[in-house]
Order: structure tokens, then C-alpha cells, then sequence
């Protein structure tokens, strides 16, 4: 769509740019295929340029949810693109987006012109197709290794009923009807032009990797085995360079033949050296064989492999049940995608999962810890695990955990702490008296003062911090010593805590409010002595 789209800019219809684009042909006139060709050069050289500075960290961002709603898009727009063959009727192409509404409504306006042999034609391939996929060829495969190639025997018998009857002189039948002969002449691609498309050869080439990365990932998962983006990405750069010495469009992933290749058993590239010899056969020698082919039967074909795409649906129950998030990118990747165009989709969707990772981690969870009285040193989210207790309901002491990585985008919430600290004045069963030298060189200094509440901060889960997460450690500190209440900070990482000693925090904090673990944190707090008297 997006070639399309550059060659309708470039070239009119007529395919005389000779008066209008002189700069961009610079005197010579220029043709779709001299266009293709340094169009796909174009994509090869980005490509190859994203593989060796190594690129490919972006597929990071491409999560499965969005892959999922992704080529499930996508698929409508296959879908779609068939529909006008199943029925025998002919509508205009578009480009852009929206193309896939213009075309609906196309096909609305042109329901009364259908082609009702068109139409029975479709409907038998699509029942057989689909009863010997999902019925006969289990059966089949149960007693072969192999599986029947159902759509081999569908074009061999749609072939010899076309001749036959002469589905298309005398029922209206569109065939394929003209098979080329010959192989395409070679050439070198026109350099020049590449500074004039050189943006539409920039997004072309990621939007190709993004595609055949995020359909390589859902075959990768289907099928258990690992994909190397960057190894993909070198392939994929190396195919559009070697295409674009002859008159090919830019290489990607097809959606629908990867999807009927994973349903016909293909395991290994190997079964491309089989499709390209018969293939090559075909261009030479027997492509007018093909020529009384109902376009119709190659619709079925598509259509039916586009099943297990739009069984992706089944996913959103579960995301809705696990995380928010994912069901929103899934829901986004797929509407845009289907509804504006791939290109929009893709960017969109892309967008939209890195921004789901700044608000995760923008509005982080605090979750009150408990502990397991029969397995010491076990901590978990208190409202998780209904067996656990409060280690600390003794002591007037709260473990609270912040579960996210600490930084400026997040920080303002770990010392918006207003309503713990609230929660401990409230509930404080007794004073503590401090006279030993832990507590002497704790938070508020104590000797023999008396203080309110303790709070434990769990900070496992901080995986790393800035300057301004230093500098809530510090301003939480100093608002806990206002309100008299004892804060420590247990598990901190020995990489954040080799931080806080490049940094100078302990001159801030007493080097004494940090702990290896929860544990020896409560023991430290146990430790303490109570008065009898209340606050």
C-alpha cells in the first residue's frame, strides 16, 4: 500500500512524469518498475544500516498484545482486499487511511452487480477448504506425516471446470486469465533517486521490519522457539538489496502466505526451494495453464489461512483479566490498524506501548506487606494472602512496599506518604524508649525520646533510581522526623546503595536506617523498648 501510494505521488496514471517531475527524473523518464527498483534499493540500504548499529532493540517495545492486535488489523485488511473476488464484483483501490471503510462501502454500493456462479464458486471453496483443514486432514495427519494439499486439489478442479464450461464466457466468471511468461530483465537500480525518496525508503523499511519481526514473533511463541531480531533484520536487508536488481517491491513478511505456509506444515525455509522451482516453472512454461483459474478460488485460499489470525479475539478476555494495559494496546493496535491503514497501525500502537510503560510506572503500587508466622524471612502483599499477619501490629509498625523503579517521573508519590504516616499516629499502641545504640543513631536521634509509629519501606523492588528519587529518600526522612515517626528502608539493592555512597546520601540519612532485609529490620525494631504509657 505504502509503494502504491509513492508511485501514484510520482507517477500519474498515465505514467508520464517527463513534464511535471523533471527534478525528480532529472530529464530522464521514469517508470514504475525504474521507480520500484530504487525504492527497494532504498529500503535495503536502511535496512542493513538499522542491522549494524543494532537496531533492532525496538522490536523490545513490541509486545505480544500489541503483535496480537496487530496482524489480526491486518488481517481485516487481507480480508477485505478479497472480498470483491469472492463476490464477482469490481471496486476501486485506495490508499490512505480509511481504506478499508471506502472499501466496504464500495462493496455495499455494488451488492446488486454480484456474480451469483462468483458467489457459489466461493462458497464451496470456503466449505471445503475449512471442513478439510479442521476435520479431514487431522484424520489424515494422524496415519501421514504429511498433511493433503487441499489447495492444490481446489485449483486443479476449479482449472479443469473453467476450461469445461467456460466459467468466464459464459457465466461472467473473473479468471486469471493472463500469466506473464519470461523472466524480468536485470538491472541496476537508479541511485539518483534515492535522494528524493529517500523518506519513503526510511519508513518502508521499518515498517517492513516491524511487520515480518512481529509475525515471526507470533509463529515464534505458537511453535516454542526463539527469534534473533537483529539476524531477522540483516536477512530481511540483504533480500530487498538483491531484489532490487530486478523489478521487485520492497521485501517483507506476507501475512497471508506465512499464514497458509504454518497451516500446511512448513517447518523450514526449505520449503521455499520446492514453491520457487514450481514457481519458476510456472513463469517459464506452464502459466497458461493457470490462465482459466477463477480468482475466486485464490480468494478462498487467503480467507481460509486468515482463521487463526482472527482467533486472536479469544485473547481479550484474559488480557482484560490481567492487565488493563495490554487489553487497551490490543484494542488500539487492532483498530487502528484495521480502520486507518498498517502504516498508522503500527505507529500508533508502537506509541501507545511506550507510553503504557511511562504511566505504569508514573502511578506506582503501594502494597502493605505481612508475614508468614510459620516460615520467617517470607513477605508478601497482605491483601494477596489472607494467612499472613502483621509482623510489625506489636511495635506500631507498618511494612509498606514501592513497586516500581524510582525517578523523577514517580517520585512525588513515595513522599505523598500523608495518609500512612496518618495511619500510624492513629494506631500507635505505646511509646518507644530508645537506649541502644541502633536506635540512638536512627531517624529522629533518638536517646531517650519517644516516637509514634515505625514505618519499614521494602525498596526490593526498586530496581534503580535518579537524582530526584534520591531526593524523596531525603525529603520522606526528614517529614517522617516531623511527625515522630521511625522510617527505615529495607532491601535495597547493592547497586542503588553503592549509588547513595557515591552521592553522600548517609551524611542525609543515618547510614543505620538502611537494612539488608525486612527481617533483620523487625528484629532491629523488636529490639526497641516500650513504655506502657500511650501517646
Amino acid at each position: 500500500m505504502m509503494v502504491g501510494n509513492l508511485r501514484t505521488q510520482l507517477i500519474p496514471e498515465n505514467g508520464n512524469n517527463n513534464n511535471t517531475n523533471t527534478l525528480i527524473i532529472e530529464g530522464v523518464p521514469l517508470t514504475p518498475l525504474v521507480l520500484i527498483s530504487a525504492l527497494t534499493f532504498g529500503v535495503g540500504i536502511f535496512q542493513i544500516l538499522m542491522a549494524i548499529f543494532r537496531l533492532s532493540f525496538i522490536t523490545n517495545y513490541i509486545s505480544d498484545s500489541l503483535i496480537s492486535g496487530f496482524t489480526t488489523g491486518a488481517a481485516v485488511h487481507v480480508l477485505t482486499s478479497q472480498l470483491d473476488k469472492l463476490i464477482g464484483v469490481k471496486v476501486k483501490s485506495y490508499g490512505g487511511p480509511g481504506l478499508v471503510l471506502f472499501m466496504w462501502k464500495d462493496l455495499f454500493i455494488y451488492a446488486s452487480n454480484i456474480n451469483i456462479f462468483t458467489v457459489c464458486i466461493s462458497i464451496f471453496g470456503l466449505i471445503f477448504l475449512s471442513i478439510g483443514r479442521d476435520w479431514i486432514n487431522p484424520i489424515f495427519r494422524k496415519h501421514f506425516k504429511i498433511p493433503l494439499p487441499l489447495e492444490l486439489f481446489l485449483v486443479i478442479a476449479a482449472i479443469i471446470l473453467s476450461a469445461t464450461v467456460g466459467l468466464k464466457k459464459n457465466y461472467g466468471v473473473r479468471i486469471v486469465e493472463n500469466v506473464p511468461q519470461g523472466m524480468p530483465d536485470f538491472s541496476l537500480p537508479r541511485l539518483t533517486l534515492l535522494r528524493h525518496i529517500w523518506l519513503d525508503s526510511l519508513s518502508i523499511s521499518i515498517i517492513c521490519y516491524a511487520f515480518l519481526f512481529s509475525l515471526g514473533k507470533t509463529f515464534a511463541k505458537k511453535h516454542k522457539y526463539k527469534l534473533n531480531a537483529n539476524q531477522e533484520l540483516y536477512a530481511l536487508s540483504m533480500c530487498s538489496l538483491i531484489s532490487s536488481l530486478f523489478p521487485v517491491f520492497p521485501f517483507g513478511a506476507s501475512l497471508s502466505r506465512s499464514a497458509l505456509c504454518e497451516i500446511t506444515g512448513a517447518k523450514t525455509q526449505f520449503h521455499a526451494l520446492f514453491s520457487s522451482a514450481l514457481l519458476l516453472v510456472v513463469i517459464l512454461w506452464i502459466g497458461p495453464l493457470l490462465e482459466p483459474l477463477p480468482i475466486a478460488v485464490l480468494g478462498c485460499i487467503v480467507v481460509v489461512s486468515l482463521k487463526p489470525l482472527f482467533l486472536q479475539f479469544k485473547e481479550l478476555p484474559k488480557l482484560w483479566k490481567i492487565n488493563l494495559f495490554d487489553f487497551l494496546i490490543w484494542i488500539i493496535a487492532f483498530t487502528t490498524t484495521a480502520f486507518l491503514n498498517i502504516t498508522f497501525g503500527l505507529l500508533i500502537s508502537l506509541f501507545f506501548s511506550i507510553l503504557s510503560i511511562i504511566l505504569k510506572e508514573q502511578w506506582p503500587k503501594f502494597s502493605r506487606i505481612g508475614g508468614d508466622n510459620e516460615a520467617e524471612g517470607v513477605f508478601r502483599p497482605l491483601n494477596l494472602y489472607n494467612a499472613l499477619s502483621d509482623p510489625g501490629i506489636q511495635i506500631n509498625a507498618q511494612i509498606w512496599r514501592f513497586e516500581s523503579p524510582l525517578h523523577f517521573g514517580n517520585a512525588s508519590k513515595l513522599v505523598d506518604s500523608k495518609s500512612i504516616s496518618k495511619d500510624l499516629e492513629l494506631n500507635n499502641i505505646g511509646n518507644i524508649n530508645s537506649n541502644n545504640s541502633t536506635s540512638s543513631s536512627s531517624s529522629l536521634s533518638l536517646k531517650q525520646s519517644t516516637i509514634k509509629g515505625i514505618l519499614i519501606l521494602d525498596c526490593s523492588v526498586i530496581s534503580h533510581i535518579d537524582a530526584a528519587g534520591i531526593d524523596s529518600l531525603i525529603e520522606i526522612y526528614l517529614d517522617t522526623e516531623r511527625l515522630n515517626i521511625l522510617i527505615k528502608f529495607a532491601a535495597f539493592s547493592d547497586s542503588i546503595l553503592n549509588i547513595f555512597h557515591r552521592c553522600s546520601l548517609f551524611n542525609k540519612i543515618p547510614e543505620s536506617c538502611f537494612y539488608p532485609s525486612i527481617q533483620d529490620c523487625l528484629t532491629s525494631c523488636y529490639s526497641l523498648n516500650f513504655n506502657e504509657n500511650k501517646c
